[in-house]
């Protein structure tokens, strides 16, 4: 079986698609996928549910979507244990958690060609933002990491050489992310990182009510002076 939720969320069983089609039951799954092989508490699952105000009957409506759930799953892969319910999955099994595995491998990586490789691993299981469907709840926190994460990955990648269409993509889409447009910047000729140092300064003007950073302005400085920047040049600018 194989949950992937860096994207729309799907979940497939050994002859296909499970179709899980219940928004709570989902929620349950995509929980229970996030910590494979491990057990999750009922008051986790239930916190999943209903974030705000669990209603008296949320013990007994639990059970009632995880016997649904099971009757979509492969036999046994969903068990109930003493400290909850268990998904029996490995975490190969979950895009999710075979992104922080390759993550941390990239952080540790010998040399630049192996991180770069495992980062390029890493960022090929991502078909979209994470987790969308579920805007509320602890699997919102889960999203927000793992958007995080994927940011990292993606300003990694790009001063390893590569990956700067994707990159520039995600500064596109949020001009205010500082270390996306400084790693961008120093990818790209003179007249182009001038015109994305100037954006994400007006976008942190406009949006945050902020002055752009020192390292912003030095690099726009050194633009100026024409120094210029060129493909491949290194730079680790601080934040993420």
């Amino acid at each position: 079986m194989q949950v992937r939720v860096l994207g729309p969320f799907e979940a497939d069983g050994l002859h296909g698609p499970c179709v899980v089609a219940g928004a709570r039951q989902r929620t349950v799954l995509a929980v229970l996928a996030l910590h494979a092989g491990r057990p999750v508490t009922i008051g986790r699952l239930i916190d999943a549910l209903w974030p705000d105000d669990p209603p008296p009957s949320a013990r007994n409506s639990l059970q009632s979507h995880v016997t649904r759930l099971r009757s979509v799953l492969p036999a046994g892969v969903l068990r109930h244990e003493p400290a909850g319910y268990r998904l029996m999955l490995a975490p190969e099994q979950v895009d999710a958690l075979c992104f922080e595995r390759l993550l941390g491998e990239a952080r540790t990586g010998a040399g630049p060609a192996g991180r770069a490789e495992l980062l390029d691993r890493a960022l090929a299981l991502w078909r979209g933002p994470a987790l969308p469907e579920f805007p509320a709840g602890p699997l919102a926190g889960w999203a927000a990491r793992l958007g995080a994460a994927h940011r990292t990955a993606l300003a990694d990648r790009a001063e390893l050489g590569g990956g700067s269409d994707r990159l520039a993509a995600e500064v596109a889409a949020d001009p205010c992310w500082e270390r996306g447009a400084l790693v961008l910047a120093r990818m790209l000729p003179a007249a182009e990182a001038t015109a994305v140092l100037r954006g994400h300064a007006e976008a942190v003007v406009e949006a945050l009510g902020l002055d752009p950073s020192p390292a912003v302005r030095e690099l726009q400085a050194e633009l100026a002076r024409g120094a210029g920047t060129s493909a491949g040049t290194s730079f680790s600018p601080a934040g993420a």
